[in-house]
């Protein structure tokens, strides 16, 4: 007999809404569900301001739904949740610092020791391929192409590793 898996994310009648400055509310997402299963690839499409950035920010952690729920391995998402990963759609990079700069930021937050995050941060701009952008001050994000800068901006997701 299969085993029926539950779904790894899922928003179950969901609804969020935002308070306008004239005390109006503008519905962002309305009575919302759907389903992501394990193994399954999914994309959000829909018109600017139709909510998708809004259900992702829930998915995230970041905003709560006014109603219903969405799930995360069938408990429900409260706060921030670490084991979901969130590439920003601006590039969420700090320009001043390096490349290498930015990948350890995180893990500088985490409190890792700077040995263990110049390791860490080198096998991650590795891993996206930006082993010539690491230490030189001109090297910053600005200078970076935009596929550069995109893969630099994997950092809010490598640095929950």
């Amino acid at each position: 007999m299969a085993r029926i898996k539950s779904p790894i994310l899922a928003a179950q009648n969901v609804t969020k809404t935002f308070t306008t400055g004239k005390d109006q509310e503008l519905v962002a997402v309305d009575n919302l569900s759907f389903e992501i299963n394990e193994g399954e690839f999914i994309c959000l499409l829909g018109a600017s301001g139709c909510g998708k950035s809004t259900i992702l920010n829930m998915f995230a952690g970041f905003t709560q739904p006014t109603a219903g729920e969405v799930l995360l391995r069938d408990k429900p998402i409260m706060d921030i949740e670490p084991r979901c990963g969130m590439i920003f759609q601006s590039y969420a990079l700090f320009p001043w610092k390096t490349v290498r700069g930015n990948v350890e930021f995180g893990l500088k937050i985490k409190g890792l020791s700077g040995a263990e995050r110049r390791e860490r941060a080198a096998a991650f701009i590795e891993m996206v391929n930006l082993r010539g952008f690491t230490i030189i001050r001109r090297n910053c994000p600005v200078a970076c192409s935009s596929a550069s800068r995109s893969r630099g901006s994997s950092r809010p997701i490598l640095k929950s590793s």
